[in-house]
């Protein structure tokens, strides 16, 4: 086996047989949380982040990736006045299941403070 060159992106990866180091789909997970309050319930979403390998190789001997797209995997509406301290129990169960439970998934949650006028 033949290795890529020292230094940079392709830094100890194998070049395949056709002489360029090959990508690997790539796909990463984000949950985010909107906490509801007494008249807007909490929404969680779970959004997979996708990058497929193309047919183009650089000049650095490593296959190119596509432009990312998004899927919504998840999307759901707690009941109205559901307490925080039930959200934050709800959130590990989403995570324990497949596929965040088999992947390195970022949890994100909304601060923002919305002020009755």
């Amino acid at each position: 086996m033949k290795y890529a060159h020292f230094g940079g992106e392709g830094f100890g990866q194998v070049i395949c047989g056709a002489g360029f180091i090959p990508a690997r789909r790539e796909s990463k997970f984000a949950l985010a949380v909107d906490p509801g309050q007494s008249i807007d319930p909490t929404a969680i979403a779970i959004v997979e982040r996708v990058r497929e390998p193309l047919d183009e190789i650089g000049a650095d001997l490593i296959q190119r990736f596509g432009p990312p797209v998004y899927n919504v995997r998840w999307l759901e509406r707690l009941p109205l006045q559901t307490s925080y301290v039930a959200v934050a129990a709800h959130v590990p169960v989403l995570l324990r299941r497949p596929p965040l439970a088999q992947s390195r998934c970022s949890v994100i949650l909304d601060r923002t403070v919305s002020v009755a006028a």
